[in-house]
């Protein structure tokens, strides 16, 4: 039998009856994700107690990995200051590493040269300090070697002036203009240049209580004044310390007895003088390259308070 075949169309009904159909078993073929699924599966199976409980679980996992979070960023926070802390040790054993190597050979140009790098960049800021009894084996080294190096020598006294600034004023002294009922006569010695007299500094008194110095018996007391020309003390007391601010002092053929220099240009050409516990803060230094002067430069590198009395050839 011969069948007879021709195209069928679908009412419009029947195709969105189908289209319908389809798009209904996709969506049953395609499950949820994420969130969705995780609360599908609860609505559709799991009774309303289990669901709170499992809401809090989630909560509490939530907060869990918030908090290690946190941890992780304190512990990271903590493990960069402790690399900063070794970093800046490392700088600083590398400045000490720096000096000592330029003072092994202190005669030598580059060396001289590679010392005064150094203290530019720590007077910068630019590397960290240079440890205090580095700065006095190294300043010693170049002391050493400048009877027969000018050049040394000139490297010798930026150590010593670097050596004085690190002394600093106690914290419970403190300073007052020269007056008031105690007095203790002085007198200074200031550098002559090219004929004219520099500038000398400012004098105070030094003392441990407020609004008042330390006094001690005259035999002990501070003294300011010139070996050949003693200051007649009209007091039975005298100022237990005095203080020298700024400005210039020569200190050939002076006698200093409980002083603090601060601030001052120093000037020495290696002429008698005596000095007994005087320290030095932040000053600079005009030292002449002679036994005398080297005698004193190796004085103040090596203590924060000097006893120097140079012996005479």
């Amino acid at each position: 039998m011969d069948y007879l075949t021709e195209d069928m169309a679908f009412s419009p009904e029947n195709q969105k009856w189908i289209k319908d159909e389809i798009q209904n078993a996709i969506a049953h073929l395609s499950p949820p994700k994420g969130w969705k699924k995780a609360l599908r599966v609860l609505r559709e199976n799991a009774p309303l107690g289990g669901i709170f409980a499992v809401v809090l679980a989630l909560i509490a996992i939530v907060i869990t990995l918030a908090i290690a979070t946190f941890s992780r960023r304190d512990v990271e926070a903590g493990f960069r200051g402790t690399t900063e802390e070794k970093l800046k040790g490392i700088d600083r054993q590398l400045v000490d590493l720096r000096a000592l190597v330029a003072a092994n050979h202190p005669d030598r140009l580059q060396n001289q040269q590679a010392a005064k790098q150094l203290l530019s960049e720590v007077k910068n800021k630019l590397s960290p300090p240079i440890p205090t009894s580095t700065a006095q084996q190294v300043g010693q080294s170049f002391v050493d070697a400048a009877p027969n190096d000018p050049g040394a020598w000139n490297v010798a006294l930026q150590f010593v002036d670097y050596r004085s600034g690190l002394n600093e004023l106690p914290p419970n002294q403190n300073s007052f203009n020269v007056s008031g009922k105690v007095e203790t006569a002085y007198q200074l010695n200031m550098p002559i240049i090219n004929g004219v007299a520099q500038p000398g500094p400012r004098v105070y008194y030094l003392g441990s209580a407020p609004n008042r110095p330390d006094v001690l018996p005259q035999a002990e007391a501070a003294r300011v004044e010139l070996l050949a020309n003693p200051q007649k003390q009209s007091e039975a007391a005298g100022i237990g310390r005095f203080a020298l601010r700024d400005g210039n002092l020569d200190i050939d053929g002076m006698f200093l007895r409980h002083v603090t220099v601060i601030g001052v240009n120093v000037y020495y050409s290696g002429q008698p003088a005596r000095l007994e516990d005087v320290s030095f803060i932040n000053c600079n230094f005009n030292i002449d390259n002679n036994p005398q002067g080297r005698s004193l430069a190796l004085a103040i590198l090596g203590a924060t308070k000097v006893d120097f009395q140079p012996t005479q050839n």
